[in-house]
């Protein structure tokens, strides 16, 4: 139960915790009576949020992110807020296209 409530703060994640946790505890009551039960805990579910910033953002985003660093001298921390990434992120982004400021 400690993992569970340490994943209490994502229910994405929960749920397929809790659902493996279930799966496991009929297979153990299956073995438990002689029925054996071949049993994964692995989860088949897939995040239902994008994990890659190019699944989050297309070129024309990434064209305009760079081009407000550059041009308009926006901070990372603001790029970063109005698109839904992380500064890291961003900065990965910036590297990517060679963005420099201009001191």
């Amino acid at each position: 139960m400690d993992l569970i409530r340490a994943y209490s703060n994502r229910s994405d994640l929960l749920e397929v915790l809790v659902s493996a946790s279930s799966n496991l505890g009929q297979a153990r009551a299956a073995e438990a009576v002689g029925i054996p039960q071949r049993v994964s805990v692995q989860s088949d579910a897939r995040p239902e949020s994008a994990w890659r910033v190019t699944d989050r953002l297309d070129d024309e985003a990434i064209a305009e992110l760079v081009r407000a660093f550059r041009e308009d001298g926006t901070s990372k921390q603001q790029l970063a807020e109005r698109h839904g990434i992380s500064e890291s992120s961003v900065k990965r982004i910036l590297r990517k296209h060679r963005s420099t400021t201009i001191a």
